[in-house]
């Protein structure tokens, strides 16, 4: 598709549609938050539960988003866009990750199944990092079940290894 296109579409000239995007990445950009931010809303646990299947469900949820709703084309688009260029830390999708991981951690310090020393930070980090991976992986292989298969496995080796001495009783 063209910016041609897209302004004839919306009954507008080609100079107004640059008006309001500097380029087809940035009206991509634009439709893809909307997009993006209503799937990981989706994919955000149910309260109540445990930090592990909170932790859980989390994970195996933005895998099964990345292969079944974005799908390979879009996720590969979606990649070259966001990890080619300096954005903001609130268009980060890493950064986005992180939090909603970190908000896991805390609730689990909050309802006494994670110790108060839990490094939250450092641990969501490193799995949105490890997430952002396994996206680029999926992206270049088109495996969807090794890389479902995969996530099944990190959680339940590294997840719950790297979460185990900060679980107390109540876990």
């Amino acid at each position: 598709i063209k910016i041609s296109d897209i302004a004839k579409a919306c009954d507008m000239s080609i100079g107004n549609f640059y008006h309001y995007f500097k380029s087809m990445d940035e009206l991509f950009a634009e439709v893809d938050s909307v997009q993006f931010y209503d799937v990981m809303e989706d994919i955000k646990p149910k309260s109540g539960s445990s930090v592990l299947a909170s932790l859980e469900s989390y994970l195996l949820g933005w895998i099964q988003m990345m292969t079944s709703y974005i799908g390979v084309t879009y996720s590969s688009h979606w990649l070259r866009y966001y990890t080619r260029q300096s954005l903001p830390a609130s268009q980060s999708r890493t950064e986005l990750l992180s939090k909603h991981i970190c908000q896991i951690l805390d609730d689990g310090i909050a309802s006494g199944e994670l110790r108060s020393d839990t490094p939250t930070y450092c641990i969501s980090y490193s799995l949105a990092f490890c997430l952002m991976g396994s996206t680029i992986h999926y992206s270049t292989t088109e495996n969807h079940y090794f890389i479902t298969q995969w996530a099944e496995d990190f959680f339940k080796t590294f997840v719950v290894n790297a979460l185990s001495p900060y679980l107390t009783n109540k876990a």
